[in-house]
Parts: structure tokens; C-alpha cells; sequence
């Protein structure tokens, strides 16, 4: 069995090979064509792309990336159920709780919204949160920028401080005990209001997840961050920063029964996705940030990505369960 995808023929030598293939304990053997092939024009469908008529670089993405990942999540499903489940609430397994830590602009989002739709197919319900979701109100936002107004890092969304967590646990603690007939709201977060700086939408424009739930995907940019010696903070900013991280931020990772990390070589890639992005938004008509505006928002998860990234690349954050690879710059496993 094989497909043609312009210039790349995808059987099982070609799927085999992708550096994600033994890294998600995979095997030849296993590989049934028909069924890789299924999933693939599953997976095409959702990123509107040409399955018969696919580029390498699209091949690689589909069958070297996102395939073999879910396949590896099919794998810890069906530990995870094995073993009854972390927290079980009663009769029958508790849910896969999947993380994935991932820069911002590394596809993660994408990454995310293609494996709920496969694992949809599949007849696994799954449930998608954002970190992003948690982030807190405007008002509370406020507050803190007010207490931190010295701290560039803390004058906006997005580090350690600025999220609610016992919201996002609360959260998370509820899908994993969604059974049937069962519904969970899910917090979701409006980046456009107040001109860009957000707020947190109101409880009735919350999505409806419905029981039951198989597995919770949980993204996030510092998901997995833990905090250091304050000693070898390279920048004092940081010290509210790790700060938060020691209080409770581990919360939502002691949740998580499964773990991703997307690793990358080198963090000032975000400013580089960031500006694509933006230029493409601008190219489209559509509003978007300047390039010195892209500047000053990295800028302020910079110090983050710098001080945590080398802790979480070098320490599993579930040991039992976690698979670890990294992206080039243009978003491929290697």
C-alpha cells in the first residue's frame, strides 16, 4: 500500500524513518498502512490540505509529526486506563490529562487542534484548554501590574503571576471527573479587549465540554517552567516570577498523568514566528502588530524562556509518561 504526495511516496519505509517513529515507541510491525493512510487524509482534511497532491514538506508534517504523536497517545490512553486512572471517581478509569509545553509560534495550537479532531474520529472524546484561558481578569491584571509596576515582566499577560490557577485546577480537576452526563464550562480568554490587553470572557460564552472524557490535552508556552535557585536569576525581574512558579504554579503539571515538550534550539525563534505572523496578518488586511511592537511583546517572555527552558529540557516533568523532540525553525521534528 502507498500514496503519492507529489514527490514523496508514503509507505512504510518513509513513515518509519521520521525521527518521532522509535522516539514514540513505535514499531514496523505495527504499522497498517490503511489505517495510517485513514488518519492522514483525517489529519489533511483539518489543515486543509491536498492529500493526494501533498508537498514534502506537508508529508513530513502529517506522517512524521502528527501521526506518530498520536498514535503515542493512543499508547498512554490505554496505560493510563489500565492502571485505573490518577483520580478515578468511582467505577472506571479517570482520563488521559496529556501536557504539552511548546514556544509560542511552535504550532502548538495547531498541533493541539488536529489531535482532538483525529482523536474525535477515533471515538475518543477530548477536551482542549489553553493556559492562555486562565490568564486572569483585566481587573486583576490591573492589580498586579499596579503592585509590580517596576517589574517590566509582570505589566501584561502571560508569565508565571498573571495566571489564575486555582480557576485552571479547578478546571482541569472537573474534566478528569466528567463522566456521562456530565458537562464542564471551560474558561475561555479574549486577547482583543481592552485594545490587546484582554479579559477573560464572561461564564456564559464559556464552551460546554460534555462527558465523557477520554483524554484533556493541556497547552501552554511555560507549562512544565520550574523555578531555580532566586541566586541564579540572570535577570532580578525574574524573581517575582520564580517566585509564583515556587508558590503553585506545579499545580496544573501534578494533574497532568501524560507530558509533551516541543524543544528548541533557540528561543529568539519566538521573535521570528511572532513577525511571520504578523506580516501575514498585515499582507492579509488584517490589523496586526509593527515589528517594534512584535519587539517589546516578546520581550517580556524573553527573560522566562532564557532562565526555565534548560530545566525543562533537561528533567522530565511525568517520567513515566513524557516524549520529548525537537522542532527546526521551520517547525519540523528532527
Amino acid at each position: 500500500f502507498f500514496s503519492l504526495c507529489a514527490m514523496v511516496s508514503v509507505d512504510t519505509r518513509y513513515i518509519t524513518r521520521g525521527p518521532l517513529f522509535t522516539k514514540c515507541g513505535l514499531s514496523a510491525a505495527e504499522v497498517v498502512m490503511d489505517e495510517w493512510l485513514e488518519i492522514g487524509r483525517a489529519a489533511a482534511r483539518e489543515l486543509h490540505i491536498d492529500h493526494e497532491n501533498m508537498e514534502a514538506a506537508q508529508a513530513v508534517r502529517l506522517y512524521h509529526y502528527y501521526l506518530p504523536i498520536y498514535f503515542w497517545i493512543l499508547r498512554q490512553l490505554d496505560g493510563v486506563r489500565a492502571c485505573g486512572g490518577p483520580d478515578a471517581p468511582g467505577p472506571g478509569p479517570g482520563p488521559l490529562v496529556l501536557g504539552l509545553s511548546c514556544p509560542q509560534g511552535g504550532g502548538k495550537t495547531t498541533l493541539q487542534e488536529t489531535l482532538q479532531t483525529l482523536l474525535g474520529a477515533r471515538g475518543r472524546s477530548c477536551a482542549a484548554v489553553s493556559i492562555d484561558d486562565f490568564y486572569l481578569t483585566h481587573a486583576e491584571q490591573r492589580q498586579v501590574s499596579d503592585k509590580f509596576k517596576d517589574n517590566p515582566l509582570m505589566q501584561g499577560r502571560g508569565n508565571a503571576g498573571t495566571h489564575d490557577i486555582p480557576l485552571g485546577a479547578q478546571t482541569l480537576q472537573r474534566l478528569m471527573q466528567c463522566r456521562a452526563g456530565d458537562s464542564v464550562k471551560v474558561p475561555r480568554y479574549d486577547k482583543s479587549a481592552f485594545e490587546g490587553r484582554g479579559d477573560r470572557h464572561p461564564q456564559e460564552q464559556w464552551p460546554v465540554v460534555l462527558g465523557p472524557v477520554d483524554v484533556v490535552l493541556l497547552e501552554g508556552w511555560c507549562l512544565g517552567f520550574r523555578p531555580v535557585d532566586p541566586q541564579t536569576l540572570a535577570d532580578p525581574n525574574l524573581t517575582v516570577v520564580n517566585e509564583f512558579l515556587r508558590q503553585e504554579f506545579d499545580q496544573w503539571c501534578s494533574l497532568c498523568n501524560a507530558f509533551i515538550v516541543v524543544q528548541i534550539e533557540d528561543p529568539q525563534w519566538v521573535y521570528d514566528w511572532r513577525l511571520e505572523a504578523e506580516h501575514r496578518m498585515l499582507a492579509q488586511g488584517k490589523s496586526g502588530m509593527t515589528d517594534e511592537q512584535v519587539a517589546r511583546f516578546c520581550d517580556r517572555y524573553m527573560p522566562a524562556y532564557r532562565q526555565y527552558l534548560p530545566g525543562l529540557y533537561a528533567t522530565d516533568v511525568v517520567p513515566a509518561r513524557q516524549l520529548s523532540f525537537k522542532i527546526n525553525k521551520m517547525r519540523c521534528p528532527i
